[in-house]
């Protein structure tokens, strides 16, 4: 046996504690911290902290541990917060991270804990105040804190606006959000918003980078929408794979022309790129079977083809394939050149 071995006081406060621990009652815990070796507390600290179930108990375990001077780093501030937080009390929460940052200064894992703290409270005014305190004193904010806090925000519609800030923020500072996370604000936002969720999407590293992942993300978020019956979100949802050069499915082309179907019932205005071929030919089959009931549509049809700054050469098969496999059509207009003469100048 060495002189360094532990002594019979040592194993007996550490048994003791252990056991008290067991029980998981903080008041058992905190009748032995007294009589407890430093080193003893500091190895269960955590353990500690899992008994205290009240805002009190943590106040008793800070002034125990303040009052025996014994040293409280950053890290153990770290736990008491998420501590705090567990509980529910974002007061608490606020408190030890101010007496944190006197003690240690405004370090980033303290400012991790504390937005994550308020993400579990759910406390989003303090979250909310906090982050323009950042933005004020130009404080640099990480990924990962960035995603604390949109996290927070997304649970609560009033906020959409201002998710939408933090991205632009993020894409200042080149920030991005990790898959996982974006996962989880997909599911949180659900279909309340496509703008939201087009923003989120593109805030991820891989948006630009992986095309096939992009893809499946996107036609997921189309399905979301569409089962919904969100056709704006979805038309939206489409514009974005437009943009991005993705293509689509049988099954996603049948759902894409179901909306832009209803769409143009009630009126909307269609703004996408003007050489997206897969729109131009949806559209015009659309058009043609909700509009052209008699030979005198043809005509209309032909004329704002006239105008169109769309591939006409999509819009006129359409047309032509439409006037050839209906039979209310004048037969004049089923001659080819006499639709031609019609349709293009």
């Amino acid at each position: 046996m060495t002189s360094e071995a532990i002594s019979p006081t040592v194993t007996t406060a550490a048994s003791q504690l252990s056991q008290a621990l067991h029980s998981g009652s903080f008041d058992k815990v905190a009748e032995l911290l007294p009589s407890t070796p430093g080193n003893v507390v500091d190895i269960n600290i955590m353990n500690i902290l899992n008994c205290c179930y009240k805002s009190s108990d943590i106040l008793r375990l800070l002034n125990y541990l303040t009052a025996s001077k014994f040293y409280i780093s950053s890290y153990m501030y770290e736990c008491l917060i998420i501590t705090a937080a567990r509980i529910g009390d974002s007061q608490l929460v606020s408190t030890l991270y101010e007496s944190a940052v006197k003690r240690n200064g405004r370090l980033t894992s303290l400012i991790d804990a504390l937005l994550h703290a308020y993400r579990v409270c759910d406390s989003h005014q303090k979250l909310i105040s906090y982050v323009y305190q950042l933005f004020n004193e130009n404080v640099k904010i990480t990924s990962i804190q960035y995603e604390d806090i949109l996290r927070t925000l997304v649970l609560h519609s009033e906020y959409d606006s201002l998710c939408n800030h933090i991205i632009t923020k993020m894409r200042e500072q080149n920030c991005f959000i990790s898959l996982p996370i974006l996962s989880i604000l997909l599911n949180s936002i659900d279909v309340r918003s496509s703008s939201l969720t087009i923003a989120f999407i593109r805030q991820t590293r891989f948006s630009h980078k992986n095309a096939p992942l992009l893809n499946i993300i996107l036609s997921r978020e189309i399905v979301k929408f569409s089962e919904k019956k969100q056709p704006k979100g979805v038309f939206e949802l489409y514009r974005e794979m437009s943009n991005e050069h993705l293509q689509l499915d049988l099954s996603e082309l049948s759902r894409l022309k179901r909306v832009i179907g209803e769409l143009i019932q009630s009126g909307y205005q269609f703004t996408i790129r003007s050489d997206d071929d897969v729109f131009t030919r949806l559209y015009s089959q659309c058009w043609l079977e909700q509009r052209c009931k008699s030979s005198e549509d043809i005509s209309e049809y032909a004329d704002m083809i006239r105008c169109s700054m769309r591939n006409r050469s999509v819009e006129f098969f359409e047309g032509l394939k439409f006037v050839m496999m209906n039979i209310f059509i004048d037969s004049r207009y089923r001659h080819i050149h006499h639709y031609r003469s019609l349709s293009l100048p």
